[in-house]
């Protein structure tokens, strides 16, 4: 009789903006504690969940995770990415079960599966549903209906911290797929997520690492080398400095066709276009247009639907179109040939002349960020993935 090994591919969901040495726990403590295999990233691209472009180009920080030990990166379209985090978990979780994943770890406040996996439950229970209707009513928008009915269902101070969020959400989509993957969660340490740099630790939240960044100061304490390196070879992003063409697109359209653009709804378009002509800047913009429905997440990632053309047709798609390969090791280069004839989704490894309309959105983006920032980011979504030579 054959004997059949079972491997332990594990799967992390990332966005490394930029990595740092948090990032580098979670993937050390990862593979401590369950000794894959292969480990596989997926990982956002030229744009992040909290809806910004990120600080480099998704390339470079490819070449980061790879660095710091993964061994396969995918990219998760941007699609996906600009969501709430229900779609944009589902979405990951959806392609590190083609990819064959049996585990999935990731950070969150609590570090306790059991306590996620119980707010999960709460979330789908119809005392939850109902309370949230409540709220909704009122006129709250979702983020805070959802706060409140938790807070009257299921008391627990830290339901709404940002990794346990995606952290609960990754427990539904692995449910809502019927997969057998694995959670496991580890504790994030040091650092809250919109924390400003705090004394006495190397270990910092990626937003306040950006703000050095943005600030021209150092970083070297806060990230690997290879990090560094890699950021001084590359061009830094500030998404507030696309206003001046998200301002152009609103003013250039009418409300028609400012309303087909995904997340435009309630008739916000209208108040758009009257506050735009007179916004100043980016911050600006935001403040003029903010409301209880629509708050600051819910805004940065319509104006990067409307900068990028991502329509409401779109996000109609149920299923993953394809799987792209942003970079990999010998590992992962050896498990991907091994699995390929198994993956029953569309592999890319190099783009055709014919590709999905979703894959187009994300050769739209980098076109736009390359303009901006003087660089040959659409040359290089037609290069082969980048393959890291273990030493």
């Amino acid at each position: 009789m054959k004997l059949v090994i079972k491997m332990k591919i594990v799967g992390l969901i990332v966005e490394y903006n930029p990595l740092h040495y948090g990032h580098l726990y979670h993937i050390e403590e990862t593979k401590k504690r369950l000794k894959p295999d292969c480990l596989i990233a997926v990982m956002s691209g030229n744009v992040v969940q909290r809806g910004e472009i990120a600080i480099t180009d998704k390339f470079t920080r490819a070449k980061m995770a790879l660095e710091a030990g993964v061994d396969l990166v995918i990219e998760l379209p941007s699609i996906y990415t600009l969501q709430n985090a229900d779609i944009f978990a589902k979405a990951s979780v959806s392609i590190l079960h083609h990819l064959g994943v049996t585990d999935i770890c990731f950070g969150s406040e609590d570090g306790d599966i059991e306590s996620l996996k119980g707010i999960a439950a709460t979330l789908d229970s119809d005392a939850y549903h109902e309370q949230l209707k409540l709220h909704l009513s009122k006129g709250n928008s979702f983020p805070t209906s959802s706060h409140k009915a938790m807070q009257e269902v299921h008391q627990h101070d830290s339901y709404d911290l940002p990794n346990n969020i995606l952290g609960i959400q990754y427990v539904r989509a692995v449910q809502s797929i019927n997969s057998k993957i694995n959670l496991h969660t580890i504790k994030r340490i040091a650092s809250g997520y919109y924390d400003d740099i705090l004394a006495d630790t190397h270990i910092q939240s990626a937003s306040a690492v950006r703000s050095l960044i943005h600030q021209n100061e150092g970083i070297s304490k806060y990230v690997p080398l290879y990090v560094e390196k890699n950021l001084q070879n590359r061009a830094i992003i500030n998404y507030k400095d696309f206003f001046p063409y998200i301002k152009y697109k609103i003013l250039s359209s009418d409300a028609d066709e400012l309303h087909s653009i995904y997340g435009m709804d309630e008739g916000i378009e209208h108040r758009l276009i009257d506050e735009a002509l007179e916004a100043i800047d980016y911050d600006d913009f935001v403040k003029r247009v903010i409301s209880r429905r629509y708050t600051h997440a819910r805004l940065n990632r319509l104006f990067m639907h409307l900068l990028f053309g991502i329509k409401k047709q779109h996000l109609e798609l149920t299923a993953i179109p394809y799987i792209r390969i942003l970079g990999m090791n010998e590992v992962g280069q050896s498990y991907l040939s091994n699995i390929k004839h198994d993956i029953n989704t569309e592999l890319i490894t190099n783009i055709k002349k014919e590709h999905s309309e979703i894959l187009d959105i994300d050769l739209r983006i980098s076109k736009i960020i390359g303009m901006h920032t003087k660089s040959n980011l659409f040359k290089e979504e037609f290069a082969p993935p980048l393959i890291l030579h273990i030493n």
